[in-house]
């Protein structure tokens, strides 16, 4: 997807030069880069991201709790 914002974009048409939609986007980095292509940023997404839902679950469960013990 990140590839497809950052694609040139043809002024008259107005449409990007090198992919015309998500799948060709897909199936043109799989046969030019192979399929672990797809992976790229997996790894510091998931650890911007990571932390944050864990921690949201955690905080979810000690707020319902509380609202239990105060009967809302």
């Amino acid at each position: 997807m990140f590839r497809m914002y950052n694609q040139k974009v043809n002024p008259v048409t107005r449409k990007g030069e090198m992919y015309n939609s998500l799948f060709d986007c897909a199936l043109k980095t799989v046969r030019a880069e192979g399929p672990f292509s797809l992976y790229k940023g997996f790894i510091p997404h998931y650890l911007r991201l990571g932390p944050h839902t864990i921690l949201t679950f955690i905080f979810w469960e000690q707020f319902k709790q509380i609202a239990t013990k105060l009967g809302i």
